[in-house]
């Protein structure tokens, strides 16, 4: 697995120990915090979006989790990201990304609370779908407001890593 922002790798203490796990952030407190934590069993490399490291390795995850990253990246960090996570994956492994959202209807205090939150690039839904399928063929979204217990929206993508094929619509 591939989580793209981990942060410091606090997902780790969730999954199996089994899992080959892999993780890469902009922040170098928060990738020392992780190797000072998980020692060898992840690999953690401090990198930002567009500059990161051959040493991640295209085409060997089954999984890549991008959690709370879109909406912090400019729409071209974002395609890049997601081309990227395209390449990181195996045949059939998935992307999934859990954003911040604008939807119609939302109500006042999640409208707030997103406004407030440090990511410039809360995107609509649309807006997400938009960037998701120039480099995914294959992909489910949906939106969700009981991911957290304060009242925000979520926008989950799910893809599955076959590219699209050129010139496709």
């Amino acid at each position: 697995m591939l989580d793209v922002g981990c942060g410091p790798a606090m997902l780790l203490e969730r999954l199996p120990a089994g899992v080959e796990y892999t993780g890469f952030d902009v922040n170098p407190a928060c990738i020392e915090a992780a190797r000072d934590r998980y020692g060898d069993r992840g690999r953690f490399f401090c990198a930002r979006v567009g500059e990161e490291t051959g040493a991640i390795g295209e085409g060997e995850y089954d999984f890549v989790l991008a959690s709370g990253v879109l909406h912090h990246l400019s729409d071209a960090d974002a395609s890049h990201l997601l081309g990227a996570a395209r390449r990181y994956l195996k045949p059939g492994g998935a992307f999934v990304s859990i954003d911040l959202v604008w939807c119609e209807r939302q109500p006042w205090l999640s409208r707030v609370l997103t406004s407030l939150d440090r990511g410039g690039h809360v995107r609509t839904e649309e807006g997400y779908r938009r960037l998701a399928e120039s480099h995914f063929s294959e992909m489910e979204t949906w939106t969700v407001s009981d991911h957290l217990r304060l009242p925000y929206r979520h926008f989950i993508i799910r893809a599955i890593g076959t590219p699209r094929a050129p010139g496709a619509s």
